[in-house]
């Protein structure tokens, strides 16, 4: 099938003003305005079915559209995407028929004409439900949820007034259902005229989902109603809201109160419009109330990587996070600590690990716990292989917990210079692990997707060297190098490529993994497998590093460094650690060892494809401004 997609430019940048659907039998479909000149094409696959889309949006229109086939692949986009909020318009089994909307220039909604039949996150369902507000609207509300969320494109919005108002008088009550006790799922309007149907919310509320634990069992879910006398005059002059939880109407004949029996100190906002009048209403909220309350284990939650993870887990306000570690503690900077446990158990203790379980019954456990690099080979196989082992053994056994994501290691596979996929990697195993973290990296990764069954969907998220934020080992490791003056220094001749991988993409990567394992449409794909996580820019070692120090603002230019052979810094290195084991017996390891500076020969360069197309992920968009977040952070803190 080809798509073509035509444009129009206006005063306000370029949309789409039509479509055209054209069949592998030359039959073509087209919609809106075409304009035949300037005109992009999306090809896709003859033998798969067009599962849905992406549009790029802002107040005005459509900027751009890609396509999503029956494999989750999302095709090459039509338009420019940038800096445009995204919606999704998915249905598993297929899409064939669309209803479009136009302006007198373009293209401004699209919509399906059904719902799915199984069940979808709220991101696919919806696409301006039930249509796009116009721009002259005063938008006044509670905050949205998700910092990327354009403010001034509300993802769902009703208007049960009509934009003039006409319905109105008609108005007899404002119905809420509500799951779990307290949060909103859906808003109905009711009006004199049944044929008039208006509503707010999850359309498909109805249908059970008894697969989704309640936490409060003995409240369950309900339905409310604001009556309201619409004939007689009376009308909604504002709102009180408080976010992902309650809201109340008041009118002008009656102050309602808040309701104070919720079981969250959730704090309520006063909305009181700008407008003459109210005649609609709009949500920001990308789940609204549909996410189901999860608990997630977090092991290694307090460290680097773990506390990136806790962080990003909390945004979602249904979330509870389980921190395990023999020594836990609460990361840097939590939002919301009152939704953290610290529980304190080693790993490779099986009946600690037990009691933990059994305390929090968690829906998920993500493993980002690992001894440093350079431990011992003794403590690198029990912890990685015996605590990869007892983790997964409670797991499996936890009737709760059916998702599984493990932090695996660019260290666990064979190094090489070209793009490598997942398919084509090699994981070291015995005969060939240069040292003792590759080695039980590559043996507990393989536990872990040996694991992936029914009960329990396991996936490997494969990083490299990470930087960010509260980094306690690259970047310390820099900022020491500027103090040393030792800087301008360079190990070989630095002709080895190597992925990296911003923290905060990399915790994202874990959220990714973790829901694809959980969504039906998308567990069957990511269960079991592995996906390899970067920046998506491979690059040299020591440019990479040199990045770091002119973001610090200690510049390197290349004639200005000093090279050190390979071979020279290996044997020194050998040295090193030939003389701390004669002198401590082995008890003290010295600062430079030969496993870090072999490792400096081995790169590796990756494929993110199988990651962009199962988990949706996207590789950090501006990695200079990584870097110099990072750096300021690190020379106010380090």
């Amino acid at each position: 099938m080809l798509i073509s997609v035509s444009f129009v430019d206006n005063p306000g940048g370029l949309f789409i003003s039509g479509l055209m659907f054209v069949g592998a039998d030359g039959v073509f479909e087209s919609l809106g305005y075409i304009h035949k000149s300037g005109m992009e094409h999306i090809t896709l696959p003859d033998d798969q079915y067009v599962r849905g889309f992406e549009v790029a949006i802002d107040m005005c229109g459509i900027r751009a559209i890609a396509a999503i086939t029956e494999d989750g692949t999302v095709s090459s986009w039509a338009g420019d995407p940038e800096d445009c909020p995204r919606r999704r318009i998915i249905d598993s089994e297929g899409i064939s028929f669309l209803v479009a909307g136009f302006d007198a220039l373009k293209l401004v909604s699209l919509s399906r004409d059904r719902i799915s039949r199984q069940v979808q996150e709220p991101r696919d369902r919806f696409l301006w439900y039930p249509e796009i507000p116009p721009p002259e609207l005063f938008f006044d509300g509670v905050l949205p949820l998700n910092e990327k969320t354009d403010r001034k494109v509300p993802i769902m919005t009703t208007f049960f007034g009509e934009n003039d108002g006409r319905y109105k008088t008609q108005m007899t009550a404002v119905g809420s259902h509500i799951f779990d006790w307290c949060h909103i799922i859906r808003i109905n309007f009711e009006f004199t005229d049944d044929s008039i149907q208006r509503c707010l919310g999850d359309v498909a509320f109805e249908v059970k989902r008894a697969d989704v634990p309640l936490r409060f069992e003995g409240h369950g879910n309900s339905v409310g109603f604001f009556e309201i006398d619409g004939g007689g005059g009376e009308e909604i002059v504002s709102l009180e809201a408080q976010t992902d939880e309650d809201f109340n109407l008041s009118t002008n004949r009656t102050e309602l109160l808040s309701n104070a029996d919720g079981p969250f100190d959730v704090p309520w906002t006063k909305v009181t419009p700008r407008g003459k009048k109210i005649i609609g209403m709009f949500s920001q909220g990308s789940g609204w109330g549909m996410e189901s309350p999860k608990r997630i284990l977090v092991a290694g939650g307090s460290g680097f990587l773990g506390g990136h993870i806790v962080r990003q887990l909390l945004k979602s306000a249904e979330t509870t996070v389980a921190i395990v570690s023999r020594h836990p503690k609460m990361p840097a900077d939590v939002a919301d600590e009152s939704r953290v446990l610290l529980h304190a158990a080693d790993l490779t203790v099986p009946k600690q690990i037990e009691q933990v379980f059994e305390t929090l019954k968690p829906h998920a456990v993500i493993h980002a716990a690992s001894p440093p690099y350079l431990d011992t080979p003794a403590n690198l196989m029990k912890a990685n292989i015996d605590g990869t082992k007892a983790l997964l053994k409670t797991a499996s056994a936890c009737a709760d917990t059916c998702a599984f994501v493990f932090t695996s290691s660019d260290s666990a596979v064979l190094p090489t210079q070209e793009p490598l996929s997942e398919d084509d990697s090699v994981l070291y195993d015995e005969t060939n692990a240069p040292n003792a973290y590759a080695m039980s990296k590559a043996t507990a990764e393989r536990l872990v997707l040996a694991s992936n069954s029914e009960q329990l969907r396991t996936a490997a998220v494969r990083i490299p060297a990470t930087y960010g934020e509260y980094d306690t080992n690259f970047v310390p490791q820099l900022i020491q190098s500027i103090r040393r003056k030792e800087h301008k220094m360079q190990v070989g001749n630095d002709t080895k490529v190597f992925e990296f991988l911003y923290v905060k993409k990399a915790a994202e990567a874990h959220i990714l993994a973790m829901t694809a394992l959980f969504d039906l449409e998308t567990r069957d794909k990511a269960g079991g497998q592995a996906f390899f996580i970067s920046n998506g820019k491979p690059q040299k070692f020591f440019d990479f590093c040199r990045k770091f120090y002119a973001a610090a603002g200690h510049p390197v230019a290349l004639e200005e460094v000093t090279r050190i052979p390979f071979p020279v810094m290996q044997a020194m290195a050998s040295m090193a650690e030939w003389v701390y084991w004669v002198l401590t017996l082995g008890y003290i390891k010295p600062g430079m060892r030969r496993t870090a500076i072999d490792h400096l020969d081995s790169g590796c360069c990756w494929s993110l494809e199988k990651a962009k197309r199962i988990l949706g992920y996207e590789p950090v968009a501006d990695q200079d401004e990584t870097i110099r977040k990072t750096m300021e952070w690190a020379m106010e803190t380090l």
